[in-house]
C-alpha cells in the first residue's frame, strides 16, 4: 500500500486563494501584525472586516484569508515597520496572481502613490517584500544580500522580478499534483481539507485520501497550517524537555549508585573495625615498612592485613579505625537518601511518561512548569554579551529600517531616551520630539549627510514620536526636529529631559 503524501501548495492553490482575496479589493488596511519573524497579518475593513496572512517560512510558506487575530512578536521588527508606516489606512487596488507561479501582489494606494506588497511563496526561497512608487525595495522580510544571490533584495535597490516571470504568461499551467487528480483547473471548485496531509481546492478522493467539505479553501489552508505548525512545535517540545528530563534522570541513577556504593563500603566497618583492633593487639610483633603482614584473627585463622610501609602498626590500625568510622557515619544517612531519591526518580519516570504522551503545546508547557517546579528543569541561559557586542549598553532602544532603508532608533524609557541622545546620536543625526507632550526621544540616522534626508523619511520618524506619546490619540500633533548637535540637557534636570534650539515643525496626522 503507498503512503500518502503531503497536499502541496502548488500554483493552483495559490490561484483559487487569489480569487477568494478579491474580496479585499476596495477596503482599507486598519492593522498590521508579525506574529513571528517570517509572518505577516492584516486586517482591511470596507463594509465588513477581513484578515489575511502570509508567510514566507521555509516550511510553512503560505498565503491565504484568515479567521484569527494572533499576537504580534514583542518588538517591532523592521519590516513591520515599515509596512505599518505605509499601508495602514491605504486601499487596497488589485490583488493578482502572476501567470501560473506562485507569486501573488497586493497593490496598495495610499497617500505617498501606490505601494506592491509582494508575496514570493517559493519554498525556502519564499520573501514577503514591500515595494515603493519608485519600484525600489523599502523592506523585506527576509533581505538578500549581493553575494547571496544574483536577484538581491535590498532596500533601497529597484525590485527585480523572479527570472521565471521576467516574461508573464496568462496561460495557466496545470501543477504535477493537478494532473495527478486527472483533472484541470477548470473543475468546479469545491474546497476540502484531508487532516494530516493538506487542503486542495478540489476533491482528491481519487489519490485514496479521506477528505471532509469546507466552505471556502482559505479556511481549510488556515486549519491545514495550524495543525501541522503545532504538531512540529509539540514534538520540538516534547523532544527538548526529553532530553533534558533525561540528563536528570542519568545523573539520579547514578547518584543512587553512589549510594549503593557507600552503603556496601558501609557494611564492612566491623571487618575494618577488627583489622585495626587486630593490628592494636600485635602490633609489638608487626614489622616495620612492610606492605603486608601476615597475623592470625581473634577466631584462630590467618589473615593478610595491607599496610603502608611508611606507617608504624599502630598509625595503620588507627587508619582502618578511621576508615571504620566514616562507614559508620555514612550508613546512617544513606538509607533515608536512597528513599528520598529512589522516590525522586520513579517521580521523574512518570513525567517522561507523561511528556510523551501529552497531546498539546499546553499541555507540555503545563508539565514543563511542573518539572521546574521540582527543579528537574532549569531555564536556559543565553551566554552573556561582551560589552563591544551591546552597541546600546542594555538600554531599552529599538531600532526600525524606514522607508529607502534608514534607520530610525528610539528609546523606551527615560533612561534609554538620555543615553540615546547624549551617548548615540551623532551631531549631524536628526532629533525628534513631540512639542508640549511626554513623548520618546526619536534619532533619525542620517551618515553625517542630513541634507539627503527626503519629507517622508521626517515624517517617518515624527510618526514614531506620535506613537510613543502622550499625543498619541490626538489627530494632529506638532513634532519638533532639530540636529542633535542643538539639543542638550539641562544640569541637574530629570532623566530624559532635553532642550532644543533651530528647530523646525512637522504637523503629524496620527488618526
Amino acid at each position: 500500500m503507498s503512503v500518502l503524501k503531503q497536499i502541496p501548495f502548488d500554483n493552483f492553490v495559490v490561484r483559487c486563494v487569489t480569487e477568494e482575496m478579491q474580496a479585499l479589493v476596495g477596503s482599507r488596511i486598519q492593522e498590521i501584525r508579525q506574529p513571528d519573524a517570517f509572518t505577516v497579518w492584516f486586517e482591511t475593513y470596507q463594509t465588513t472586516v477581513f484578515r489575511f496572512l502570509a508567510s514566507c517560512h521555509p516550511t510553512w510558506f503560505r498565503l491565504h484569508l484568515s479567521t484569527r487575530r494572533p499576537r504580534t512578536m514583542p518588538t517591532a521588527t523592521g519590516f513591520l515597520g515599515a509596512l505599518r508606516s505605509r499601508l495602514e489606512n491605504g486601499r487596497i487596488v488589485e490583488v493578482k496572481q502572476y501567470g501560473d507561479e506562485r507569486f501573488v501582489t497586493i497593490e496598495v494606494s495610499t497617500t505617498t502613490g501606490p505601494h506592491l506588497l509582494v508575496f514570493e511563496l517559493m519554498g525556502k526561497h519564499s520573501n514577503l517584500i514591500l515595494v515603493g512608487p519608485d519600484q525600489r525595495v523599502i523592506s523585506a522580510a527576509k533581505v538578500i544580500g549581493d553575494a547571496k544571490s544574483v536577484r538581491p533584495v535590498v532596500p533601497g535597490r529597484e525590485y527585480v522580478l523572479p527570472p521565471v516571470m521576467e516574461e508573464e504568461s496568462s496561460v495557466f499551467r496545470p501543477s504535477k499534483f493537478l494532473l495527478s487528480l486527472g483533472k484541470n483547473e477548470a473543475e468546479p471548485v469545491v474546497p476540502v481539507l484531508v487532516p494530516g496531509h493538506g487542503a486542495y481546492p478540489i476533491s482528491v478522493a481519487t489519490l485514496g485520501y479521506e477528505e471532509q467539505n469546507r466552505e471556502t479553501l482559505s479556511g481549510a489552508l488556515e486549519s491545514t497550517f495550524e495543525a501541522r505548525i503545532d504538531a512540529e512545535a509539540l514534538e520540538s517540545g516534547r523532544t527538548s524537555i526529553l532530553k533534558r528530563l533525561e540528563r536528570v534522570q542519568l545523573a539520579r541513577e547514578s547518584a543512587l549508585q553512589q549510594l549503593r556504593d557507600a552503603e556496601q563500603r558501609g557494611g564492612k566497618a566491623g571487618h575494618w573495625q577488627a583489622t585495626g583492633d587486630l593490628l592494636m593487639a600485635y602490633a609489638f610483633q608487626v614489622p616495620k615498612a612492610v606492605p603486608t603482614v601476615e597475623l592470625v584473627n581473634f577466631e584462630g585463622e590467618p589473615v593478610t592485613i595491607k599496610l603502608d610501609p611508611a606507617l608504624d602498626a599502630i598509625a595503620n590500625a588507627n587508619r582502618y579505625y578511621e576508615r571504620a568510622k566514616k562507614a559508620k557515619g555514612a550508613l546512617d544517612g544513606i538509607a533515608q537518601q536512597a528513599v528520598t531519591l529512589t522516590h525522586d526518580y520513579r517521580a521523574i519516570l512518570e513525567i517522561t511518561h507523561r511528556v510523551q504522551q501529552a497531546k498539546s503545546v499546553g499541555e507540555l508547557e503545563k508539565l514543563e512548569d511542573e518539572a521546574r517546579q521540582r527543579r528537574w528543569l532549569f531555564a536556559a541561559q543565553l551566554p552573556s554579551e561582551r560589552k563591544d557586542e551591546r552597541p546600546f549598553e542594555g538600554h531599552r532602544i529599538r531600532e526600525i529600517l524606514g522607508p529607502g532603508g534608514i534607520t530610525v532608533l528610539y528609546g523606551e524609557n527615560a533612561e534609554a531616551n538620555d543615553y540615546l541622545t547624549l551617548r548615540v546620536a551623532k551631531p549631524n543625526d536628526y532629533w525628534f520630539h513631540v512639542r508640549g507632550a511626554t513623548s520618546t526621544h526619536v534619532v533619525l540616522r542620517t551618515n553625517n549627510q542630513p541634507q539627503r534626508m527626503q519629507k517622508e523619511h521626517l515624517e517617518f520618524a515624527a510618526r514614531i514620536a506620535v506613537k510613543n506619546s502622550s499625543s498619541k490619540h490626538s489627530s494632529y500633533v506638532p513634532v519638533d526636529y532639530t540636529l542633535k548637535k542643538y539639543v542638550r540637557k539641562p544640569k541637574s534636570a530629570p532623566k530624559g529631559t532635553a532642550t532644543y534650539t533651530n528647530e523646525k515643525t512637522l504637523h503629524v496626522d496620527s488618526a
